[in-house]
């Protein structure tokens, strides 16, 4: 009898989490032609979006890596960071961008289709959203040190958004570039090299998702259960 009455209030325990509505953040239109890197450098892409009334918490990116001609052999089991920054003077620049949210991962399932255009997207969840403030510019990116010559991100080439930007330190920095933008020797927007949008994106949500009260009455009655056997 001890047992099942400790069961079931266990049962009662599993957390219960309320759902809210999501807003994706992105410039591509989902499919990724080329791509834009380097060689021997820590690199930083990222892209400026504005924040909107519902969706202030950014917890969720996802990356579309490579583009025509990537190797999905070259990228699988490559370690790279993931960023959230406010731009503190919401100018959509990142040379002063703040870092607020940071995770890291590791590449394990990019492929390409089969003419060699990425539409493949690769989801990050960070232990911990960031907030920024509705109508708040702020930016999401990727940074990643590599000493081959790869693409990073995918760039979708069916527009110019002027909002996607790549910073480049020599050598590997990667634990402080991202916290430090206005160090970096190479600065360009994606518009001053070969255009395009990098494919970055977000997920923005209302509210960090919490216990609904249902579990908190479950957890009430639990307790008050397991009395009633002791006595």
């Amino acid at each position: 009898m001890k047992t099942t009455t400790l069961l079931v209030g266990l049962g009662l325990l599993v957390p219960s989490m309320m759902q809210a509505a999501s807003t994706s953040y992105f410039l591509d239109d989902g499919t990724g032609e080329s791509g834009l890197g380097g060689y021997g450098t820590t690199t930083v892409w990222l892209n400026s979006f504005t924040s909107q009334a519902g969706a202030e918490y950014i917890q969720k990116v996802s990356i579309s890596f490579g583009g025509s001609g990537a190797n999905p052999t070259t990228y699988n089991g490559m370690a790279f960071g993931v960023h959230v920054w406010s731009d503190p003077n919401n100018d959509g620049n990142p040379d002063d961008a703040v870092l607020l949210e940071s995770g890291s991962g590791v590449i394990s399932d990019f492929s390409n289709t089969s003419n060699g255009a990425s539409t493949g997207f690769v989801e990050f969840t960070l232990d911990s959203a960031a907030y920024i403030a509705s109508g708040n510019s702020f930016f999401v990116g990727m940074s990643m040190y590599f000493n081959q010559n790869v693409l990073g991100p995918a760039r979708d080439t069916s527009s110019n958004e002027g909002r996607s930007w790549m910073y480049r330190w020599n050598g590997d920095v990667a634990n402080s570039a991202p916290g430090s933008m206005s160090t970096a020797l190479n600065k360009n927007n994606y518009d001053d090299i070969l255009g395009g949008n990098a494919m970055i994106r977000a997920e923005g949500v209302s509210s960090v998702p919490e216990p609904s009260s249902s579990v908190l009455f479950g957890l009430t009655g639990a307790i008050g259960l397991m009395r009633r056997k002791r006595s």
